[in-house]
């Protein structure tokens, strides 16, 4: 078990985690959008809003089911593959999508698919750092990227509890 410095993840399970946040996309998209039902949609920054989404129980089985996901893999290589296999088909679907299409999350917040993405960067960019920093790796974003992320963050502070977790683990090349 590798250590991360967001406890309580390990490597493996924010891996797994982390695949997960992305290729859910294809399942949201699956199926028809919802319809509206009056229910205001919720911006990228709205979504991580300190509230049951993030609360401790929902951060608890968040946390369980990754493990117990990551505990069922074949190998380390498998959140690889899946990544590379369920982006390959999110490319294709993303490529004839609508943007404004709605979608609704695994937590029950209706969201544009545009703001929803927004929500796999910042995921992925967060969660890529911790991983790489776990495994003593270089990060795989370009400067202009974890500029982009900590403008975005900061502009909606949505990155001041995650601050401990990603001190130092930015890219540092121009």
């Amino acid at each position: 078990m590798v250590a991360t410095r967001c406890a309580p993840w390990d490597a493996a399970a924010l891996a797994v985690h982390t695949v997960g946040a992305i290729v859910r996309v294809n399942d949201m998209l699956a199926g028809p959008a919802p319809k509206g039902d009056g229910a205001v949609p919720v911006s990228a920054a709205g979504y991580y809003a300190p509230d049951a989404r993030f609360s401790p129980e929902v951060n608890e089985e968040r946390v369980r089911s990754a493990v117990e996901a990551a505990a069922r893999r074949a190998d380390a290589g498998e959140p690889g593959r899946v990544l590379r296999a369920g982006w390959a088909a999110l490319r294709e679907r993303l490529a004839v999508e609508e943007g404004g299409r709605q979608v609704v999350t695994r937590h029950g917040d209706p969201m544009s698919l545009t703001d929803f993405l927004v929500t796999r960067v910042v995921e992925a960019v967060l969660h890529g750092w911790d991983l790489a920093d776990a495994l003593g790796r270089g990060v795989w974003t370009t400067r202009p990227a974890w500029i982009w992320w900590c403008g975005w963050c900061s502009a909606r502070r949505t990155g001041r509890r995650w601050s401990g977790c990603f001190r130092g683990c930015g890219p540092t090349r121009p």
